[in-house]
């Protein structure tokens, strides 16, 4: 099968984004500290009824390393149109509108790995060697800013992420020598300051990396792995990242409900401890009140 390459091409696609919530946000509350540094994050991933398995099966040896000891990745199916989904969705009903022409629309939620080269179960070596077979068929190289993780070498000045169709998420690894390995969920940005100021404010703390193109939280230690969160802008050159409402993350926290009754028309409730909210850019993201404790 020939290769698609998303580098390069123009997204015509746009967004209409309501700013209202940032500005609310960044104008009632401040970045400060938090005595709680762990904040779990899920990524739940929301396909049409019947493809559960058909996904589990498609990224089964990320998922037997993601969830081998914590449950971080969720793959459900939809028994009936979710009501919260909007035109920007990547449903399937969709599919035929996902090309212009021929230029992919792409998905801005990415997950990376750091890993180890042998490990056990060589989990390296497999979700490598997974991730060069063909039904991953669309590419997307992303220049480095000069940061990486210390012990991983910078053999080249490229991330070569991966996916296996329009509108899914992108995937890629990166091989260590020493020190813990690392799960990334990263979201391609457009404009990284508002991005970066929106998300200190949910994570109640500022990037541990600051780069003029790229920031990194760490969200959880483990004792296996660490879970970071990152925010990557693409060059001109690149395609427009767009949000889909088939993913969304949701984060952890003890204090959220305070930062909910500062902004309670620009959130919706899902439950009692949890709201649903979007980011200046239009992902989805959850908001659960909830205290985590992590076990090393």
């Amino acid at each position: 099968m020939e290769q698609q390459t998303c580098f390069g091409i123009a997204i015509t696609y746009s967004i209409n984004t309501d700013d209202s919530l940032a500005r609310r946000i960044y104008g009632s509350v401040s970045c400060r500290k938090s005595k709680q540094k762990a904040i779990p994050c899920i990524i739940h991933c929301d396909f049409e009824n019947g493809m559960k398995k058909k996904m589990e099966r498609l990224y089964q040896p990320m998922l037997n390393y993601i969830n081998s000891s914590r449950q971080c990745l969720s793959i459900k199916e939809r028994t009936k149109r979710n009501f919260n989904r909007s035109r920007n969705s990547s449903s399937s009903s969709d599919d035929s509108s996902q090309f212009n022409g021929g230029k992919p629309k792409i998905l801005s939620l990415g997950i990376q790995f750091f890993l180890h080269e042998s490990n056990n179960g060589n989990s390296g070596n497999t979700i490598r060697n997974y991730l060069q077979q063909p039904m991953w068929n669309i590419k997307l190289n992303v220049a480095l800013s000069s940061t990486f993780i210390k012990s991983c070498p910078p053999n080249d000045n490229l991330e070569s992420y991966v996916t296996n169709g329009p509108m899914m998420p992108w995937w890629a690894i990166r091989t260590i020598h020493s020190g813990k390995e690392v799960i990334r969920i990263n979201l391609f940005v457009n404009n990284l300051d508002e991005m970066l100021h929106f998300y200190q404010v949910i994570l109640q703390q500022s990037a541990q990396i600051k780069r003029k193109d790229f920031c990194c939280f760490t969200l959880v230690r483990y004792p296996e792995f660490d879970i970071q969160f990152s925010l990557k802008a693409l060059n001109k050159l690149s395609p427009k990242p767009t949000p889909g409402d088939d993913f969304l993350l949701e984060f952890f926290h003890t204090g959220y409900s305070s930062l909910i009754n500062l902004i309670p028309d620009c959130v919706t409730p899902v439950s009692k401890k949890c709201w649903k909210i979007r980011d200046p850019e239009g992902n989805i993201i959850l908001l659960h009140e909830k205290s985590v404790v992590i076990i090393n």
